[in-house]
């Protein structure tokens, strides 16, 4: 039933023309409302937001929702006709396989949208999606898939190995016009999690073949038991059961609440979007939502730990990761950035033995999950020079890069190289076998560092950038502040629980989004920054 689809683009095409000045007034309302709640009332002696709590946080809650729907808009309107037709590439990742943004990919879709309200939904197999007489037409496969893991063309499948988001939906763009001779207006990534949450939030258990109430985290198994029995095209039955329901009635409360958990997966990264339209890339670049971090203006001195899964596997949700930085300051404008990962593989009763590199890890989906951990880890971060190594870091004699002779089995698999021309990049294999722990350190030198002024004391930005498909990083951060300050306090601004405050040089939670942590330091005779 395509009506509740018309009815909606009838709407978008009357609100479109005139959101950018509603998203103006919106802005403006906003300002007056916060200082309307900062004033205070002479004759109570108290602010407006404290004698009328209830009323302003009702208030606030129907801004935050005008803001909500002020920034969806736009995107709806592309994705649902209203600008014309348009072509998505629709992409599943498989986090359980972990890849830089994302995971390997499972499926992809074709998503076509008319200016009538109708579409069609095109499922591809990975296995068969890639033409193997158009292979010369493809980009070449990246230096680092090349070398550990044999790939001597570059498949669809394992497109999702750049870093950032764009960069790996343009290269499937390119392969997919290259395979189908269909160009697309824009890629949306997404992962388990993401769908789960989905069938979740809109009560479609049941049209899984699932009874009884279960909890979210036992609806994953129940996607693995489909994975088992049906093949790839069980994600395609449960793509085809959501986007039905989209069209279906729907109420406004529960329109609100979707996009409250849409929201939180696009922060989270496990829905990642890129448009071909600048204007609407700039809007979800704004709400950071494309998976990217390089365009991102307020991330200062980025810190991003990429692993790539490059065993075969499904063992990524086995893995604890931890990920530790201490930075200290020699001077005004030097630090020396001390960074530690570490990985604990949970597996239990592997299959197969951790060496080669290629051994086959099961058949069943529990099986696949429960093996040897072979992790291409890549750390993105400021800074000019590595001052040292430490941890096994060593090219395996069963790996894929010594059996093909692109590297010396006992060597230092660590490669230091420039990343977009600002950035600096460090790369290298570490393996983990079921039941045990590794751990990596570097200490890293950047001479280019620039203190801001707060009153007396002195702030230092640092950004922890998510990866796509981790759920579960710890991270620490702690500062060892300049000659002749102290710490003051730390605050972390990120979405929902990954915001916080505290008073001291340390501060330790999981990674659900990107982070900024600001460190401030105060002169050691000072109270106060001032």
């Amino acid at each position: 039933d395509s009506g509740n689809i018309e009815i909606l683009n009838s709407i978008l095409s009357e609100i479109e023309p005139v959101n950018e000045q509603a998203t103006f007034e919106i802005e403006l309302a906003a300002n007056k409302l916060n200082q309307l709640s900062k004033t205070e009332i002479p004759i109570l002696g108290s602010a407006v937001e404290s004698r009328y709590e209830l009323l302003m946080a009702h208030i606030t809650r129907k801004f935050d929702e005008l803001e909500r729907l002020n920034y969806w808009i736009p995107i709806m309107s592309d994705f649902s006709g209203i600008n014309g037709e348009r072509f998505f590439l629709l992409m599943a990742h498989s986090a359980d396989e972990l890849r830089a943004t994302g995971g390997f990919v499972s499926a992809v879709w074709l998503l076509n949208v008319h200016k009538d309200s109708t579409y069609e939904l095109t499922y591809y197999d990975v296995a068969h999606i890639d033409d193997l007489s158009k292979l010369s037409l493809y980009p070449d496969p990246p230096d680092l898939l090349r070398e550990h893991m044999g790939a001597w063309v570059w498949l669809i499948r394992d497109v999702s190995w750049h870093p950032e988001f764009k960069d790996t939906a343009v290269s499937a763009q390119s392969m997919f016009q290259t395979s189908v001779g269909v160009s697309s207006d824009g890629v949306i990534g997404f992962n388990q999690y993401a769908l789960t949450s989905l069938l979740d939030r809109m009560e479609l258990v049941k049209k899984i073949g699932v009874e009884e109430e279960i909890d979210i985290r036992e609806l994953m198994s129940i996607v693995q038991k489909g994975t088992d029995d049906v093949g790839r095209e069980y994600m395609d039955n449960l793509l085809q059961n959501i986007i039905v329901n989209l069209s279906e009635d729907m109420e406004l409360n529960s329109l609100f609440y979707l996009l409250e958990d849409l929201e939180y997966a696009l922060h989270s990264k496990d829905i990642m979007i890129y448009s071909e339209d600048e204007k609407l890339y700039e809007i979800l670049q704004y709400k950071n939502w494309t998976g990217s971090f390089s365009e991102i203006d307020w991330m200062s001195n980025p810190i991003y730990v990429v692993d790539s899964n490059v065993g075969w596997s499904k063992v990524d949700r086995n893995i604890e990761r931890n990920t530790n930085i201490e930075v200290s300051f020699p001077n005004l404008n030097e630090t020396l950035t001390k960074l530690r990962v570490s990985y604990i593989n949970h597996s239990t009763n592997s299959v197969s033995e951790c060496e080669p590199q290629w051994n086959a890890r099961g058949v069943t989906y529990k099986e696949l999950m429960n093996s040897c951990y072979w992790n291409l880890f890549r750390i993105i971060f400021s800074g000019d020079e590595l001052l040292s190594i430490d941890g096994n870091v060593t090219l395996p004699h069963g790996s894929v890069s010594a059996d093909t002779g692109l590297g010396k089995a006992g060597s230092s698999t660590i490669k230091h190289s420039s990343y977009d021309g600002n950035l600096s990049q460090l790369s290298g294999l570490i393996v983990v076998d079921e039941g045990t722990t590794e751990t990596a350190e570097f200490i890293i030198k950047n001479e280019e560092v620039l203190l801001g002024e707060f009153g007396d004391c002195l702030s230092y930005y640092l950004t922890v950038v998510k990866q796509p498909g981790v759920t579960n990083r710890k991270y620490a951060v702690s500062f060892v502040p300049p000659a002749g300050y102290k710490n003051h306090d730390i605050v972390v601004d990120g979405v929902g629980p990954d915001t916080d405050y505290v008073l001291g040089s340390s501060y330790e939670g999981y990674l659900k989004s990107d982070v900024q942590v600001m460190a401030r330091f105060i002169p050691h005779d000072a109270f106060k920054c001032g």
